[in-house]
């Protein structure tokens, strides 16, 4: 959907010093009735573990009120550009690296969520038909234990990357598909134990569709 109201601004390259790490765009011209003699000037600068610091001054002059009252817009955007979106285009970390690290996050939080609900009301266990918590047996018990740190266990592993972030999450996995099997199992749980079995295998396969599909494809896909 093209802009309400079409902008555009022919810049030309005025400085660049690759040794210094300056680069100056100007466009004297600028934005009808609206601001001329526009300057993007970057600095960049070495960073901290091989990374780079880009520093960025804009200046214009003015022609309309409007170009004053576009300060704020331009610094929230510039500010998004240069912290988000500029290392988001310079990050080359594999997408199943990527993948890791935020399904080792996401297990982290549920593990820590998990313990938070079996210290209270139990209430997932009671959604899987499980009893709560403190009338589970001390197998019961322990599997649900296992469970809540399987998550910390996950995130953990999720930092180191490779085979060790993949043994964290397919430990997560295999606990979380094995306890909602031995629910299941009982008489007592029901189809709430059948659904949460169910539920518990499609979430896990989707996850392992995802890690494949990520495996084989290119590194610069």
């Amino acid at each position: 959907m093209p802009p309400l109201l079409p902008l555009a601004v022919t810049w030309r390259c005025h400085a660049v010093d690759q040794n210094a790490g300056l680069l100056d765009v100007r466009s004297d011209a600028g934005l009808a009735n609206v601001a001329s003699d526009c300057r993007m000037l970057f600095n960049v600068t070495a960073g901290g573990a091989g990374g780079a610091e880009v520093e960025f001054e804009m200046s214009y002059v003015p022609v309309s009120p409007l170009a004053v009252l576009a300060v704020p817009v331009l610094a929230i955007d510039n500010a998004l550009a240069l912290k988000f979106l500029l290392p988001a285009a310079l990050d080359r970390t594999p997408k199943l690296d990527k993948f890791r690290k935020l399904m080792g996050a996401l297990y982290g939080g549920a593990g820590i969520a998990h313990a938070i609900d079996l210290l209270g009301q139990s209430k997932l266990l009671a959604y899987a038909g499980a009893p709560v918590f403190a009338d589970c047996s001390p197998l019961g018990q322990s599997l649900a234990v296992a469970w809540c740190a399987a998550g910390p266990f996950a995130f953990l592993c999720s930092r180191k990357g490779g085979a060790t972030a993949d043994l964290g999450l397919a430990a997560y996995g295999l606990i979380e598909v094995f306890c909602a099997a031995v629910v299941a199992s009982t008489a007592a749980s029901g189809a709430m134990g059948t659904n949460a079995l169910v539920n518990a295998v499609g979430v896990q396969a989707v996850i392992a569709f995802c890690w494949f599909s990520l495996s084989t494809q290119p590194e610069d896909a």
